[in-house]
Parts: structure tokens; sequence; C-alpha cells
């Protein structure tokens, strides 16, 4: 649990944006994510009719002590963009990437059929 500035407890994932190592890229414009099974990704990077563009998704890191899995990285930079949290009985998962974003609906149907697995 964490308190905002009003005091108030909240409760927030675990994953943060990550800092760039020194001289490295904090961003990435690929449009393509390397899953942790191999597989490559689309997501909309560019103008099109079917998506908006995703222009510049963070670099993810999980807070320190966190329980986190990597299970993406941009295909440009090998940075983190998704990971699977496990909190004892429950998961998540944080994308860099909206899910709707993703460009082939069979990549964000195995994405999901994978996390509820």
């Amino acid at each position: 649990r964490f308190k905002d500035v009003t005091g108030v407890q909240t409760c927030a994932l675990p994953i943060l944006p990550a800092e760039a190592p020194e001289g490295g890229l904090t961003e990435t414009r690929s449009g393509k994510l390397l899953s942790s099974d191999g597989k490559t990704v689309k997501y909309s990077s560019t103008l099109n009719e079917d998506c908006y563009i995703v222009q510049s998704p963070d670099i993810l890191a999980p807070a320190p002590g966190v329980n986190a899995r990597e299970i993406f990285s941009f295909s440009d930079t090998a940075r983190p963009a998704g990971y699977v949290i496990n909190r004892g009985r429950s998961r998540n998962m944080i994308l860099s990437i909206p899910l709707e974003a993703i460009t082939e609906s069979y990549a964000r149907d195995r994405i999901m059929a994978d996390f509820l697995r």
C-alpha cells in the first residue's frame, strides 16, 4: 500500500517507468514487442485508420522486492515492456502497450489466454 499526497492509502501496482542505462534509449518506436517465448507482436506505432498511435511507450521495471516475470521486451532496445506479477492468490499483467493497440487480434487473444492459464 502507498499513500498519495492527501495521505489516503491507495493500492498501486508495483511497476515503475524504468530509468535508461547511461547513454541508453528511454523510449522505443519499433512497433514490435518480443514475447518471452520468442514470438513477435506488432502494435500501432504509425498513423492508420484502425487504431490510435502508441508513440512513446514506457520502458518498465518492477519495484524492488516484487515477484515479477518479464513477458515482453521491445524489439529494438530489448528493454522490458510487460510483466506478470504474482501476488499470492492473484496475478496482474502490466504492459507498456494498451492491449487494444496490438494490431493482430490473434495476438491479443493469445496474450490473454496465456495470462489466464
